[in-house]
């Protein structure tokens, strides 16, 4: 699978070879119906792809987890030597997760302005609710820690798992019928994966989790999977999410980017 580049305007999006990544590029330039000020060129898995012989501001969206909400290494390792590698590649770094402030801490002062905290990659609208009659399902991979929580949610809410490798237009009339997108963690912690969340937003789903990270609230912005899911509760829910979304867009960040340091903070 070759390197995804995709054009729309001032924006170019680039992803590494690979479904999971190219689909959060597609995601992220979904939902951006306002202009991009200025040439831009995201690069979604700043770890992994080198900056291309592009015009334009480069910046780079860090995805992996590497510490959770306690401050608890994850099972990625990443050496001080390979975040200013990365850091140095692009003119901005999004870190989509806050919690992972600690593998930056080794960075100076002009390598840590170039670097922003928070999920900023939502869409510039509000996406409708789709409240499906089917059960809630997991897509994504069935790993060793997955496989025994899926058996249990499957016997105790229903909840059922999509064919592993199952992507776009495949997986678009699955979550069309599903009352709701599950989320479980790959490890032990309090983390959130903000591009499931963004994929489930933008199909118009509640997301059922394990807990998140803060700011997001179960019983607020997304539902307990510890519990049944309650489809009355999906309005609500939804809504509160979208007040979070709105304040985290993409095209938002991307335009900030051009902007001085000092106006941006």
């Amino acid at each position: 699978m070759p390197i995804l580049t995709l054009n729309a305007g001032n924006l170019t999006v680039i992803a590494p070879p690979g479904r999971i990544l190219q689909q959060v590029a597609i995601d992220i330039l979904s939902g951006i119906t306002v202009p991009i000020f200025r040439p831009t060129v995201l690069y979604v898995g700043a770890d992994v792809l080198e900056r291309q012989d592009l015009a334009g501001l480069a910046v780079g969206v860090q995805t992996e987890q590497l510490f959770d909400d306690d401050g608890r290494k994850l099972w990625n390792n990443y050496s001080a030597r390979r975040v200013r590698k990365m850091v140095a590649r692009f003119d901005a770094v999004l870190e989509l997760s806050p919690c992972n402030a600690p593998v930056y801490a080794d960075l100076s002062d002009e390598e840590a302005r170039k670097v922003t905290y928070g999920p900023h990659i939502f869409p510039d609208f509000v996406p409708p609710l789709v409240e499906g009659s089917g059960p809630p399902i997991f897509y994504g991979t069935p790993t060793e820690r997955r496989k025994p929580i899926l058996r249990q949610l499957a016997a105790q809410h229903g909840v059922e798992r999509v064919q592993r490798g199952t992507f776009g237009d495949d997986l678009a009339p699955l979550v069309a019928a599903a009352s709701a997108v599950v989320n479980i963690h790959i490890d032990e912690g309090v983390y959130t994966e903000y591009p499931r969340l963004l994929n489930a937003y933008l199909n118009g789903k509640v997301v059922m989790s394990e807990k998140l990270a803060a700011p997001l609230e179960a019983g607020r912005d997304y539902a307990d999977i510890a519990q049944p899911f309650d489809a009355s509760m999906a309005p609500g829910l939804f809504r509160n999410f979208a007040a979070f979304a709105q304040q985290h867009k993409a095209s938002a960040f991307l335009n900030a980017c051009h902007l001085p340091a000092v106006a941006r903070a």
